[in-house]
């Protein structure tokens, strides 16, 4: 089968690294952005099945880039992880703009595991029915 792509937003490379070690562990592939801008620029080369991001990131905070995302036809279904380690307000707020889950830091990583699998159930289900049909 073949692997999910997960963008990852995050200026903290110590979480940016924890979110790759855990997604690629279960079969994801990954690629990094340290911000919303270079994420935008990564978003055609990448094809992601999912992204995950960060709220506040430095030059295009993850609010921003979730707007951006939604407003673009061919991106405005793709699932959407944010994550902050601010409170409620912030929380909600990315869920008004977008976010598909949103996750308060810190939190354990089979959280983040848990919302990747159920956000990309469907795209691996279809790709594993694909895979066993006779056009493999």
């Amino acid at each position: 089968m073949k692997s999910l792509r997960v963008l990852i937003v995050e200026d903290n490379d110590d979480s940016r690294e924890l979110y790759t070690l855990v997604l690629t562990r279960a079969g994801f592939e990954t690629q990094g952005a340290v911000d919303g801008e270079a994420a935008l620029k990564m978003l055609d080369q990448c094809d992601p099945d999912l992204l995950v991001t960060d709220i506040q990131t430095p030059n295009l905070s993850g609010i921003d880039l979730i707007r951006r995302i939604r407003a673009d036809e061919k991106w405005a279904n793709l699932p959407i992880i944010a994550v902050t380690a601010f409170g409620p307000d912030q929380l909600a707020h990315a869920a008004i703009h977008g976010a598909t889950r949103v996750l308060r830091k810190p939190f354990e990583p089979n959280r983040l595991l848990s919302a990747a699998f159920e956000l990309t159930r469907k795209k691996r289900a279809r790709s594993a029915s694909f895979q066993g049909s006779d056009f493999s």
